[in-house]
């Protein structure tokens, strides 16, 4: 399952044989990402695997809403209606599986910013919206 790179190095996990390439090509990247901050370990292979699962599904969703658009129509016996494109939904849900995962790995801006300063509490909605309006104004 994991080779060594070198003897003072952690294990890079080989990519499980039924992902896709897309999968495939986003388990490298992240591995990469997590050995560089040394948060890379064996306990983390399903969410590991969830995330790059998910991943190429948001993918594949992005290209079809590309191709087809965000609302498509439907016939029906009353007539042609405008619908919300399944991939679109499916790549809106996606899309927030894959955040919540980053933010486990601790792979975003914020969850980053609470790794190095693990004392400093989380920003409350106030706090937040304070800065939002000094950075954009009312």
């Amino acid at each position: 399952m994991a080779k060594q790179k070198d003897k003072n190095k952690k294990p890079t996990f080989e990519p499980p044989e039924h992902l896709d390439e897309v999968a495939r090509a986003e388990w490298v990247a992240i591995c990469d990402s997590l050995e560089r901050v040394d948060l890379l370990n064996e306990a983390d292979r399903s969410a590991l695997e969830l995330y790059c699962q998910t991943f190429s599904g948001w993918r594949h969703a992005c290209e079809m809403v590309a191709r087809h658009g965000a609302v498509i129509q439907v016939k029906t016996s009353g007539g042609v209606f405008p619908k919300r494109n399944p991939f679109d939904i499916i790549r809106e849900r996606n899309a927030a599986q894959c955040a919540r995962l980053l933010r486990d790995f601790g792979l975003t801006p914020t969850s980053k910013n609470r790794s190095e300063n693990p004392e400093q509490e989380p920003e409350t909605v106030e706090q937040k919206r304070e800065r939002l309006v000094r950075l954009f104004g009312t």
